[in-house]
């Protein structure tokens, strides 16, 4: 079994790249919504998190506050790696359990789907990182649309994110998500090739393609 990470900044289309891999045969593990079930549905996590971010980070009916979580975790660096040492390590055991059960399972290729995945633990554990860009102009314009947000309220959660130098650097595989859906089809084909062929790792190949 071949496992890959997918990361990018957001609106990069991460998750349109990850579906267009489990409809060839991969399964995908999102890390961000085990995040949340986590912080949702852990009673331990639940008390850690509101003595950090305060009782008002859960609405009355249990589930997260996520536009209040968001916007305490962006404004203070310190609070967000707190976050994330109370998180991070329950998303890892999650995603070793799926692991193990896609092993069991005979799947080819296991898609570990994170936004924070260079900043998470067990990178050494995946074969390759795939990272998924589009231009800034287009990323805006998804994520306004899709959140109802500003253009300057995009660019703010850019700019706490890691630059596209930075992405780019860590990548085995850049999936250009700039274009339309049949470029984006057929970039992942290739990318799919690769991977059907069980000749990627980091180790074994010095790195994958870095480009479609």
């Amino acid at each position: 079994m071949i496992v890959i990470g997918v990361t990018g900044g957001i609106g990069s289309g991460k998750s349109t790249v990850c579906a267009l891999l489990a409809a060839r045969g991969a399964r995908v593990f999102t890390a961000d919504l085990e995040a949340r079930r986590i912080m949702e549905n852990g009673r331990t996590v639940r008390k850690e998190l509101v003595a950090l971010l305060g009782n008002d980070v859960y609405r009355a009916d249990g589930t997260l506050d996520r536009p209040l979580f968001a916007r305490r975790m962006f404004a203070d660096p310190e609070l967000v790696a707190a976050v994330n040492r109370i998180v991070h390590p329950r998303v890892a055991r999650a995603f070793a359990a799926a692991r193990r059960k896609a092993l069991r399972d005979g799947v080819p290729v296991l898609v570990k789907e994170a936004a924070l995945l260079l900043d998470a633990p067990g990178l050494e554990r995946l074969d390759a990182i795939v990272v998924v860009t589009a231009p800034e102009a287009v990323r805006v314009s998804r994520v306004a649309r899709r959140e109802g947000w500003t253009p300057e309220v995009v660019l703010a959660r850019m700019a706490h994110q890691r630059s596209d130098a930075a992405f780019l650097e860590a990548a085995d595989f850049v999936v250009d998500n700039g274009g339309t859906p049949d470029e984006l089809e057929s970039r992942v084909d290739r990318l799919w090739r690769v991977l059907s062929e069980g000749v990627v790792g980091r180790r074994r190949l010095g790195g994958l393609p870095r480009g479609s």
